[in-house]
């Protein structure tokens, strides 16, 4: 397949209690696979949940867990994309659910159907709800059933890449200016906005391509805005907490002495590496 949409229900507010989950399998275009789960959460039900999906505890009861389901659709997160509604929750599910039974998270890029639903129809709709966007699309579609919602996802990314004269999902990506989030072993970054508005323009440096980078304190060469939309365009994730998935800790004139602190800190316990200005400078092909 060339992406996958998925859905998540889950059984109470906790991220670890998936109840079912929807999976749809893109070729060229064409959905080719659509595969339905019940999972038994082994955990309550709570009320408000059934009432959104009408999954009862009675109907997983006989169902496989998470970790049984995960040995049947792994093979569908393995170096590959994967969308959904509202994507940073049900990436959160799958992660959480991983970290439940102790699997090793596979390797994938994820991006996200509002998202994109956002770019292209904000004008013509008052929300962006799935519901919404299937009335408006004329789709058959049931609200909070996982395989359904994640069919309109698919329709969602096919439609928009007709619409974009585009043939691929990252081509999409990349006309509607977004930038792809990351879930592995060592990093979950969440799907995000590659550009300002008034920017478009293709990644051509590649080394800081999907590296996560906190700064601090006022840059002497270009404004502040001006240096993220510099990392944002090659393709960098500006966060603004550290921790372990930072990449690089960028200290600039008047840093907080908190933040370099904890950069300090982190630097012995993970891959960080601390720059100063002029190395990002480099980093860019930005001459001082």
């Amino acid at each position: 397949m060339d992406y996958y949409a998925i859905d998540f229900e889950t059984a109470n507010a906790s991220l670890t209690s998936a109840c079912s989950i929807g999976i749809v399998g893109v070729k060229n275009g064409v959905i080719k696979l659509e595969e339905y789960y019940l999972i038994n959460p082994e955990e309550e039900f709570c009320e408000q949940n059934i009432l959104i999906h009408h999954i009862k505890e009675s109907d997983v009861r006989d169902a496989l867990t998470f970790k049984e389901v995960w040995e049947k659709i792994k093979e569908y997160f393995i170096d590959t994309y994967v969308f959904a509604h509202n994507s940073y929750f049900d990436i959160s599910v799958l992660k959480a659910c991983l970290d439940k039974y102790k699997i090793e998270k596979p390797n994938f890029h994820f991006g996200c159907t509002v998202r994109i639903a956002q770019k292209i129809w904000k004008e013509n709709l008052p929300n962006v709800k799935l519901s919404t966007i299937s009335r408006y699309l004329n789709l058959n579609h049931k609200h909070h059933n996982a395989l359904s919602d994640a069919y309109v996802c698919a329709e969602i990314i096919i439609l928009a890449e007709r619409m974009n004269s585009v043939s691929t999902h990252i081509e999409l990506y990349e006309a509607l200016g977004l930038s792809f989030g990351v879930l592995n072993k060592d990093r979950f970054f969440n799907t995000c906005n590659k550009y300002t508005s008034k920017i478009k323009a293709k990644i051509e440096n590649k080394a800081l391509k999907e590296k996560v980078i906190v700064i601090s304190g006022k840059p002497k060469n270009l404004t502040r805005k001006a240096l993220i939309e510099k990392l944002l365009i090659n393709g960098a994730y500006v966060d603004k907490l550290i921790n372990r998935r930072t990449d690089y800790f960028v200290e600039l004139d008047n840093c907080v002495k908190d933040i370099k602190d904890k950069a300090l800190k982190m630097k012995t316990e993970s891959h960080l590496e601390i720059i100063d200005e002029a190395k990002l400078l480099s980093l860019l092909e930005i001459k001082c």
